[in-house]
């Protein structure tokens, strides 16, 4: 049987560009092509019959998504058959993290920050990438990621640096990239938006700038598994934080006696100056017989608070997570 180059090719190219894919038989007896068959995502395609030569070629007049796939061409000589196969796309390769990535650097209490860089393979073969999207996931959920700061690399994408700061407290945090260029980008039709400084963990005294409010009835207190009140209401909770380590914070209110029916303890939010559709995302504990209900309410500046989300009930002894799409009509908390 003869013998082909290349077995497999991956190519990348940009989009409306043409590319001329060549299988070459290198050994065989007779060492001339009788029969040249080439098949896109598995269906036959229709090529101009083959001249006695030691190649076959298929021309892709224009990278598409129509076009990007797997192609197949299957040479015979009449003695036996041998297959080349190609893998046609217009995306970028995969970025790669450098292997010598400096340990995190401790900033204050259980505040790290990772200098992360990564590198990408020939940044010209597809369109200009537009933007990476760095994935980060750790073991335990403790805690969600802020960028701090962020300093792109040079045009072409070879190096992009980036700054981030984490609140750990144990386990490790794993990093994944994934780039898009130009080439298929699709306009979402709906985007969530995070402004900066979106998350807390309750870790600072000063609770992310949160503040109690003066109307209400009484207070919510910032404790852990270490310093909540070992006298509070029997059957009730949490006694740790979401993460499940003790020394994890979060906001606490004791909802029974001397609590009566229809008291209040309100939080409010820093003022978020965004008006795109926006997501609130928080983990509450629900647990105790004399359970109210939690009300989730957004203030657009100059209106009404209005109801986004109420909860109520005893919702077991366990830590659970909400979501809340708002569309704010302005800055809001």
């Amino acid at each position: 049987p003869p013998v082909v180059e290349p077995v497999f090719q991956d190519i990348r190219q940009a989009v409306g560009r043409s590319i001329t894919l060549r299988c070459t038989m290198l050994k065989g007896s007779p060492m001339k092509v009788a029969t040249a068959v080439w098949r896109f995502n598995g269906s036959l395609l229709t090529v101009p019959p083959t001249e006695q030569q030691d190649y076959s070629e298929y021309k892709v007049d224009s990278v598409s998504r129509e076009t990007s796939g797997h192609y197949e061409c299957s040479i015979s000589n009449d003695v036996g058959v041998a297959t080349c196969l190609f893998q046609v796309s217009a995306k970028a390769y995969n970025p790669e993290f450098y292997y010598d990535t400096p340990n995190p650097t401790r900033k204050q209490s259980k505040n790290y920050s990772y200098i992360l860089q990564w590198t990408q393979k020939e940044p010209d073969a597809v369109d200009p990438i537009l933007s990476y999207r760095l994935d980060i996931r750790q073991v335990r959920p403790r805690s969600i990621p802020i960028i701090l700061s962020s300093e792109i690399g040079q045009r072409e994408c070879n190096v992009k640096p980036e700054v981030f700061i984490f609140s750990i407290n144990g386990g490790h945090i794993y990093f994944s990239l994934e780039n898009m260029s130009c080439d298929f980008v699709e306009t979402l039709t709906e985007h969530i938006s995070l402004p900066t400084g979106n998350t807390c963990q309750f870790e600072d005294e000063k609770i992310c700038g949160y503040t109690q409010d003066t109307t209400d009835n009484f207070d919510w207190i910032r404790q852990s598994g270490l310093t909540h009140d070992p006298k509070r209401s029997a059957n009730t909770g949490p006694t740790m934080d979401f993460s499940g380590t003790p020394e994890g914070y979060y906001m606490f209110i004791e909802a029974s006696a001397p609590r009566v029916k229809d008291d209040k303890a309100r939080l409010i939010s820093p003022m978020y100056n965004t008006t795109a559709r926006f997501c609130v995302s928080f983990y509450y504990h629900m647990y105790g017989k004399h359970i109210g209900s939690l009300n989730l309410l957004v203030h657009v500046k100059n209106k009404q608070p209005t109801q986004a989300l109420s909860l109520k009930g005893d919702r077991g002894n366990a830590w659970q997570q909400a979501h809340v799409p708002i569309n704010p009509a302005g800055p809001f908390q």
